[in-house]
């Protein structure tokens, strides 16, 4: 195995209810990484987490399993941890150790109960999340209607980089609205088929797409004018990496540490940004420092009015400048 470096690894807590499908999602991981050459199932009790006998005997995950595999020059380090709450300890004991939480959410029933307390457990310990549907291929899966549920429950930061193009047993393709792309995969798996969007999907993308530059922009101040002077400059690349400020910088507090003032000023102007306060795991509240503020104000009413103008402008309510000049001065006698 190659040496990595420390910034070549990444220590990833794999989270979500019972039977939403993380020791499956990892088996795949594994085969189609090169770890393993057969992909195992939990039906036939073959899987690579999963090896306890009382695991196979009740077909769900009792104890964390740690795993790894090789991608795209790094080493990501997965921990798949239990989804039952009986075993929340080790929920809690791979939290501690990893960088990163991946929630999984089951397609056919979206955020459950055990959606909420994982996340409750993320907060608590300020570790990023990235929200992940599984089961897409299965008949009662609303992939939109997930969406909404997620952003409900945990406001506007929820924002999808992937989506599929249908849903149930049909589904074989998504679009990707950060590299603005369409991935399909042939009924065997492997490697995807990377196409342009098709034309009909493509409003949809373009505002998905807007709604992610916007947010990533949020807490990046150059890329923040650079969205406002000319949003379709932004390259993949300077997106992606704001992106990545924004997930592991997260900004998320419990309601109940609103009392811890001192706390809170700091975190506001040391992210020189929104802090979002969550009750029960659900977002309530924003605080941010008043400075950040009165900017992000500012820039807010000079977007209204390039909006407006431009909105004038097509709607032909113009005129003349010296005309109106000229007709000024006579009227007053300047």
């Amino acid at each position: 195995m190659k040496v990595y470096q420390t910034n070549e690894i990444k220590n990833i807590a794999l989270l979500g209810s019972s039977g939403s499908g993380k020791t499956t999602l990892v088996e795949a991981m594994l085969f189609e990484s090169g770890v393993i050459k057969r992909r195992g199932s939990v039906a036939a009790k073959n899987t690579v987490s999963d090896y306890f006998p009382v695991e196979q005997e009740y077909g769900y995950s009792v104890f964390s399993t740690v795993l790894h595999v090789e991608w795209n020059n790094k080493k990501l380090n997965i921990i798949d941890c239990p989804g039952s709450d009986d075993f929340v300890g080790s929920t809690v004991t791979a939290l501690n150790v990893t960088d990163t939480a991946i929630i999984l959410l089951n397609g056919q029933y979206g955020v459950e109960v055990g959606t909420q307390n994982h996340f409750r457990y993320t907060e608590k310990l300020n570790k990023p999340v990235i929200f992940l549907v599984n089961q897409l291929d299965n008949e009662k899966c609303d992939y939109d209607n997930i969406l909404e549920q997620l952003k409900e429950a945990y406001g506007s930061k929820v924002v999808p980089i992937q989506y599929p193009i249908a849903t149930g047993p049909g589904f074989n393709a998504l679009i990707d609205v950060l590299l603005m792309k369409k991935y399909s995969w042939k009924p065997e798996g492997g490697a995807p088929t990377i196409e342009d969007i098709p034309a009909e999907e493509m409003d949809k993308a373009m505002e998905m797409h807007k709604a992610l530059v916007e947010a990533a922009a949020e807490n990046d101040e150059n890329l923040m004018e650079k969205f406002f002077e000319d949003p379709d400059s932004i390259t993949a690349d300077e997106l992606l990496a704001a992106i990545r400020k924004a997930t592991i910088v997260m900004q998320i507090v419990p309601m109940r540490e609103l009392k811890n003032t001192v706390e809170i000023e700091r975190r506001c102007a040391e992210e020189n940004g929104p802090v979002f306060v969550t009750k029960n795991g659900y977002g309530r509240l924003v605080v941010m420092d008043i400075e950040y503020y009165e900017r992000t104000m500012q820039q807010i009413v000079e977007a209204q009015a390039v909006l407006r103008g431009l909105k004038d402008l097509q709607e032909g309510k113009i005129v003349d400048g010296p005309q109106t000049l000229s007709a000024l001065r006579n009227k007053y006698e300047l």
